[in-house]
């Protein structure tokens, strides 16, 4: 328990430069009790849980947020270093947005978004709430089948008409997206990334500006898309421009439909949840033209379920990516809807009480940060003594998950606090450490 305690401690001194020393200590006293507090994640509810841990003023801790100064693209590197630290080779970024909601009048940023959960493409909900930017990373950790997206970024999207009214410049999400890598780009230059998103990151414009950088694009495409052949040389002596584009290839579902059983590929790739699966793909490359931009060439893979006979276009801005790859790399990205999900459930996301600008756009990169960092922990926890998936009698987990992590922190957390709102050796030294196991057991476990 002391080793695990020393390893939390330097853990959160990375971030030391960050603050003054009064205010650090602020720091690590509210993520100690963001791990302890049960349900909301509430400024308050972080200082009760801390309990004898926090010293100061409560108004000491609300002030943290809304007028305590650092620089939270200092905190985006710091955490950024600590997660890559663990990545070898290449690093698979995933980006994606996601709306926490919110209500109140007075709650600064809060727009109408669709939540991109409840809807679906024949049915549309709209909820009150922030939208969401975020940057993650993919890690295979050593105790789980699957990746795991730790969050090291995230950028607030406010709609166009509430930038027009605070007379702020209006960011899409594909620009914040730009941000967010460009700035990992700069923090790293010897790391080579892949960046992967869903269809809301598949432009042309954002295709060609991650080229531009030197990073590869793994993206859905639209069934309709167009794609081109290579232009014919221009013959010399002609007048005139050379051609950017050739001639017009059959559009995905055109070819879905023209293809036979025999032009369909076959064989097992890493699916969701880190399970094999049999699929089938078609692949080739083309030439990707939007007017007034130059073009881009990119590999396609039409990807077909047997099983559903479903079937998704997905493409990659480096041709010699084999479709395989391509397809294991887009299965990845729903390792950040997973983590959007644990964050909701069990670092109360969605419930914070604070409404002033500060306080806003510092909250959830910091809920989304604390679940990076209890990663990190019980990943270095796992090297040691990895614990059992705590399940129940009706219902065996196969392999650790968030939750079991959250319990194993907070296990050696309350068990630090017991020592410290005790205080006296003679106590605990007559208290049976079954006991004190039992209670830390089922304080862990709340909430």
């Amino acid at each position: 328990m002391k080793s695990s305690n020393c390893y939390l401690g330097n853990l959160l001194a990375q971030f030391s430069p960050l603050f003054t020393k009064p205010t650090f200590i602020t720091f690590v006293t509210l993520v100690k009790g963001a791990i302890l507090a049960p349900g909301y994640r509430t400024t308050t509810g972080m200082i009760r849980a801390a309990g004898g841990l926090a010293e100061k003023h409560y108004t000491t801790y609300h002030r943290f947020w809304s007028e305590a100064r650092w620089n939270h693209w200092l905190a985006f590197r710091l955490l950024a270093k600590l997660v890559l630290a663990i990545v070898p080779g290449e690093v698979k970024l995933l980006v994606d947005d996601t709306v926490v909601r919110r209500w109140g009048r007075k709650v600064w940023g809060r727009g109408r978004h669709r939540d991109p959960v409840l809807s679906s493409r024949g049915y549309t909900v709209i909820c009150s709430g922030h939208r969401w930017v975020t940057l993650a990373v993919a890690v295979k950790l050593p105790f789980t089948s699957r990746y795991w997206a730790l969050p090291v970024g995230a950028l607030l999207h406010r709609r166009k008409a509430l930038c027009e009214k605070t007379n702020d410049r209006h960011r899409k999400p594909e620009e914040l997206a730009k941000i967010l890598v460009y700035k990992l780009l700069r923090y790293f230059p010897e790391r080579r990334f892949v960046l992967i998103g869903d269809g809301g990151y598949r432009s042309a414009d954002f295709a060609l500006w991650c080229e531009k950088v030197g990073c590869e694009l793994v993206s859905r495409i639209n069934r309709n898309g167009v794609l081109y052949d290579d232009p014919k040389p221009h013959p010399p002596g002609r007048a005139g421009r050379p051609r950017k584009k050739g001639e017009v290839q059959p559009n995905f579902k055109e070819r879905v439909l023209a293809a036979k059983p025999r032009d369909w590929q076959q064989g097992q790739v890493v699916w969701y949840q880190g399970v094999k699966k049999t699929v089938k793909w078609l692949s080739g490359t083309g030439l990707r033209y939007k007017v007034g931009l130059p073009t881009i060439r990119i590999r396609w893979v039409i990807v077909l379920d047997p099983e559903t006979g479903e079937w998704d276009p997905f493409y990659s801005t480096r041709i010699d990516r084999s479709a395989v790859s391509i397809i294991e790399s887009y299965v990845l990205r729903w390792s950040l809807e997973v983590t959007f999900q644990e964050a909701r459930e069990h670092l109360g996301l969605e419930s914070a009480r604070n409404w002033a600008k500060m306080s806003v756009t510092r909250t959830v990169p910091c809920l989304l940060g604390l679940f990076t960092l209890i990663s990190l922990y019980f990943r270095r926890l796992c090297q040691t003594a990895p614990p059992k998936p705590r399940g129940a009698d009706w219902y065996q987990k196969q392999e650790l998950t968030f939750s079991d992590a959250l319990i194993a922190i907070r296990k050696n957390l309350w068990g630090r606090l017991i020592i410290h709102e005790v205080g006296d050796p003679h106590v605990l030294g007559k208290t049976p450490p079954k006991f004190l196991e039992f209670v830390t057991d089922r304080l862990s476990a709340t909430g």
